[in-house]
């Protein structure tokens, strides 16, 4: 049976029975903390994104459990919870097995895969410094399915390819609050040119840690071994390991120190304060990507209003532009 309700299109659905077929992430059995009813909580996906569902004691079957991992038709109501978001109370889950792939992987297509990748090795290639150009090419060559890995399980760039996308647009970002602060803030009294190579490769290398850390879709999982670590401690390690082989990048101890101060500021509060420009550029880089990209998942989430809407989810006003058409 082709997929007809997509996730991103589920409000359109709500208090309303459902039919469809969904990629099941994980299910997890519960308890509600007052009356101890058992139920089964469910985290489903498809191309569009991701939503929870709920199987009741009385719906449960013993076999669910075992569908993760696996592609499901199910039945199923439209709730919206407190926050707005919206839920399936699940009556029924059987097996599919005939399905199109593609409409369960959330994630960006080939066509914009190979765009992206083309921009990675384009700023690669840009790298003035042999050193840490030969760095850049020997990491993003040597990681297995980089293309494919999400940023994060479930913030920003939860898809495949979150993280390729994520690094190349912070480092686009990065790059051209450098190149606009050198041209146009312009102050005759100084003459201290950026440095180009360390704002691309603390761009390209700050999050680099996520490839010991997460799968990307179907397991879509943190990796266990990776647990007792944060991002940070997971990238510096990653770089120190990849540095020791000295693969033709002979970093000199000032390129290393640089380096390792640049991303350090991305994650360090004021008790690290940046002591060269380029680490402020990439911090605020990072945090001018994250701040639209929350924005963005609202406007996203209300696309069928306009004008000012109260976002109760965000506990904000948020403006939704009417859409032009060639009628005007």
């Amino acid at each position: 049976m082709p997929k007809n309700i997509y996730i991103s299109g589920i409000s359109d659905f709500f208090t309303k029975t459902i039919e469809t077929s969904f990629y099941v992430r994980n299910i997890a059995e519960k308890q509600t903390s007052e009356s101890k009813k058992r139920y089964l909580e469910v985290l489903l996906q498809d191309s569009t994104g991701t939503i929870f569902g709920t199987i009741w004691e009385e719906y449960m079957e013993a076999e669910y459990e075992s569908y993760v991992g696996k592609v499901v038709q199910i039945n199923g109501m439209v709730v919206q919870n407190q926050d707005a978001s919206y839920q399936l109370i699940i009556t029924h889950m059987a097996l599919l097995d005939e399905y199109l792939y593609s409409d369960y992987v959330n994630g960006i297509s080939e066509k914009d895969t190979k765009s992206y990748l083309e921009l990675l090795h384009k700023y690669i290639g840009a790298v003035k410094s042999q050193n840490y150009r030969n760095l850049l090419h020997h990491i993003f060559t040597s990681i297995p399915d980089f293309e494919i890995l999400p940023a994060t399980l479930k913030g920003h760039h939860n898809f495949n390819g979150g993280l390729l996308v994520y690094s190349v647009s912070v480092t686009c970002l990065a790059k051209y609050m450098a190149y606009s602060l050198e041209k146009y803030n312009l102050n005759p009294s100084y003459s201290l040119p950026y440095n180009s190579d360390l704002v691309i490769a603390g761009g390209l290398l700050h999050a680099i840690g996520t490839v010991n850390m997460l799968k990307p879709f179907p397991e879509m999982k943190r990796i266990p071994e990776s647990i007792p670590l944060n991002l940070h401690e997971l990238t510096i390690q990653y770089l120190c390991r990849m540095l020791s082989q000295n693969n033709g990048f002979n970093l000199t101890e000032e390129e290393e120190s640089l380096l390792m101060h640049t991303i350090g500021c991305v994650y360090e509060s004021t008790d690290r304060k940046p002591m060269i420009r380029e680490a402020i550029i990439l911090k605020n880089a990072i945090q001018l990507q994250g701040d639209v990209s929350r924005l963005e998942y609202f406007l996203f989430s209300n696309q069928d209003k306009c004008g000012s809407v109260f976002d109760p989810a965000l506990n904000n006003y948020i403006y939704i532009q009417k859409e032009h058409t060639d009628n005007g």
